[in-house]
């Protein structure tokens, strides 16, 4: 990328994978590492500046190892890793598309549901998209959920002032 070009760039919001790496499939920490960089060099070929990338609903064990590494990130020749997207576990068991019907969970906590999931020190404090504050390791900037799941509702406030972006899905 010549750094003396400046140019608008497109912005992925709910990018799975590519580029034979899937982000909701961890192996290992230096494999996932390596797709994470790979997808994030060669995505900036069409014209992708700026990426969430999307974890599906997993085993619960999962998250913290997935979401340890996820943290916002780039390298001088790549497209800038935002933090990422949760899309799931809360969401419509009849409408889940792919994702894994034994993970899919309620909310009957409401906020503390999804950081006992997610992760407290994985969810954002603040709003911070440019992360001007020198970037920060919370990663989760977007929550898909469908909003008739038990608890869903009354997390989605909280949520938002905290600058996750809240999208309805599989409802």
């Amino acid at each position: 990328m010549d750094p003396s070009l400046t140019c608008p760039g497109f912005i992925d919001i709910q990018l799975n994978g590519a580029y034979n790496f899937d982000f909701s499939v961890y192996e290992n920490d230096d494999s996932y590492r390596e797709g994470m960089k790979r997808v994030a060099e060669r995505i900036i070929e069409t014209g992708v500046t700026s990426l969430l990338p999307t974890l599906i609903t997993q085993d619960k064990a999962l998250y913290p190892k997935i979401l340890s590494l996820l943290q916002p990130f780039s390298t001088p020749k790549s497209a800038t890793l935002l933090g990422w997207h949760a899309e799931g576990p809360f969401i419509n068991h009849d409408k889940r598309g792919a994702h894994a019907p034994p993970y899919l969970l309620t909310a009957p906590e409401g906020t503390k549901s999804f950081e006992d999931i997610y992760g407290e020190r994985n969810l954002a404090e603040n709003e911070d998209w440019l992360m001007a504050s020198g970037g920060q390791d919370a990663g989760v900037r977007m929550i898909t959920a469908a909003p008739e799941i038990e608890g869903v509702m009354n997390a989605i406030g909280e949520l938002t002032k905290r600058g996750i972006v809240f999208s309805i899905g599989h409802r």
